[in-house]
């Protein structure tokens, strides 16, 4: 997978993409119980954050490798919710300035949705051009109608 970035200005929206050889586009029940934001840009964390993520997952799926010399991995969880219907996606990346700007689409169910009762942790991953810029999240709430 090619990573790329087309700069106009100061600002530069960045060519992203999900992990190599893993095709789920985002995580409903992840081993993360507080909301966070995580940027992994080494292979020592890459093992310590996939080995979170999947804790409640046996067995937990293949680790996908990392170019960290060019690469890095964005991981926005929900945390721990008390229904199903909720869901987050990292929508987009922009730079800009000294700011790396993560788009975050919250999705919840509105109170007249039939949802599951079981516990919940989504989370969303992406992969990005190595940066050292100041992330900043960017979070759009989605309510479900049913």
């Amino acid at each position: 997978m090619a990573i790329a970035a087309c700069a106009t200005n100061d600002e530069t929206q960045l060519m992203t993409g999900r992990l190599p050889n893993y095709p789920v586009p985002f995580i409903v029940s992840s081993g993360f119980t507080e909301k966070q934001l995580l940027v992994v840009s080494s292979d020592e964390e890459w093992r310590k954050v996939w080995a979170s993520l999947f804790s409640n997952r046996r067995p937990s799926p293949a680790i996908p490798t990392i170019n960290f010399a060019e690469q890095m991995v964005l991981i926005y969880a929900l945390g721990r919710q008390r229904t199903g219907g909720y869901s987050v996606q990292i929508s987009g990346v922009e730079a800009i300035n000294d700011q790396l700007s993560i788009s975050v689409a919250v999705t919840r169910p509105s109170p007249n949705c039939m949802v599951t009762t079981g516990l919940t942790s989504p989370a969303d991953l992406l992969l990005v051009p190595l940066s050292n810029r100041r992330v900043v999240v960017v979070e759009t709430e989605i309510v479900t109608e049913c």
